[in-house]
């Protein structure tokens, strides 16, 4: 679909370019509304094993994102929103992703190291937003310290818990999230899937 998009021919996919093209403009809206929200993006670091022609590894390198990816995404994240907001003003019993606000102490020491490297977390500290966190993380892009920083800023967050009780989504931005859309990887997508 990425090549497809980016002009390789595809008669296949030809069938359903308007429907593509259209997909493709609601991610670039979607990821546009995301960014706006705050919402953090510490991209992808899934690694790609490169193969021998006898199938053993030769190299490791990052994953390149494709257009397809950023499509599948935003198209996750959104039926995970819908999917719990709508059980949410059913009020009925349901599992819950939620992703707390980092604490202050944790914020004051990742704005110590974040200044070793020149960088300061703008604004308060005591309520901080992930777009605080998000602009840094634009700002340090394609620089070296970002290989360093950014798995870094993941370690001073709260991990994300699973609840019955709706807490929000810090990282992206959101009120409500659940984990709905891969139920043949996670059994938390299987059980709302039976809910």
């Amino acid at each position: 679909v990425t090549a497809f998009l980016e002009g390789e021919k595809n008669e296949k996919l030809e069938e359903i370019r308007e429907e593509l093209e259209l997909f493709h403009q609601l991610t670039l809206t979607l990821r546009q509304r995301r960014d706006e929200r705050g919402a953090m993006d510490f991209g992808s670091n899934e690694p790609e094993f490169i193969l021998d022609e006898s199938g053993w590894p030769i190299d490791v390198r990052p994953r390149e994102q494709g257009i397809a990816n950023y499509m599948i995404e935003e198209a996750m994240i959104l039926t995970n929103e819908v999917v719990s907001q709508h059980f949410h003003w059913l009020q009925t019993p349901f599992l819950y992703r939620n992703h707390e606000k980092p604490d202050r102490e944790k914020m004051v020491q990742l704005n110590q190291l974040l200044h070793s490297f020149g960088y300061l977390i703008r604004g308060s500290l005591d309520d901080v937003h992930p777009k605080q966190l998000n602009d840094l993380l634009k700002e340090m892009k394609g620089k070296p310290e970002e290989v360093v920083l950014r798995p870094m800023m993941l370690r001073y967050l709260k991990q994300a818990h699973y609840s019955e009780t709706l807490e929000g989504h810090f990282g992206l931005a959101l009120r409500y999230y659940s984990h709905f859309t891969a139920p043949i990887r996670r059994y938390s997508d299987l059980q709302i899937h039976r809910i």
